[in-house]
């Protein structure tokens, strides 16, 4: 599609699904993914994602990515229910060993509203793997983090 438009050299994002054996196209659009994936690209890569493309647009530089040398990276999004935060578990030290960076941004007490998009979770963490026995400490340690909400009552 994007070639058919002349589109050669542009960020993309696609997303889709697949139905009765069919492929669906959920989304199409000529921007850089969302969810921390220029993220992912640079601690994957090292390359600087935005940076590159706008070398290429004022310079004709094309980004050039070498994927034989390219870790594997992966983010991991944690949701909860609305209500009253009651209690954020610690983050252990194993799982803090695998992290790149992470986010909790909130605490106990705090009052979380229903989610209703991408800025609505209440933490992420990013980390980089050399092997599968760090991707499972990591995946392990994520299902193991848990943040609590109670129902609250709201009176007129």
């Amino acid at each position: 599609i994007f070639g058919a438009l002349g589109m050669k050299i542009c960020p993309f994002h696609v997303e889709f699904k697949i139905m009765d054996g069919r492929l669906e196209i959920i989304e199409l659009h000529s921007r850089f993914g969302g969810d921390f994936i220029t993220k992912l690209i640079e601690y994957s890569s090292g390359n600087k994602v935005f940076l590159e493309y706008a070398e290429f647009l004022c310079y004709g530089n094309i980004p050039c990515v070498v994927r034989a040398g390219a870790d594997v990276t992966a983010v991991k999004f944690s949701t909860v229910s609305a209500g009253r935060i009651t209690s954020v578990s610690p983050l252990n030290n194993d799982f803090i060993g695998t992290l790149l960076e992470h986010k909790i941004a909130v605490k106990e007490g705090d009052i979380i509203n229903p989610a209703t998009g991408y800025y609505d979770r209440p933490a992420y963490f990013i980390s980089k793997f050399k092997n599968s026995n760090e991707e499972m400490v990591f995946q392990t340690a994520f299902k193991q983090f848990k943040i609590l909400t109670s129902e609250i009552c709201l009176h007129e």
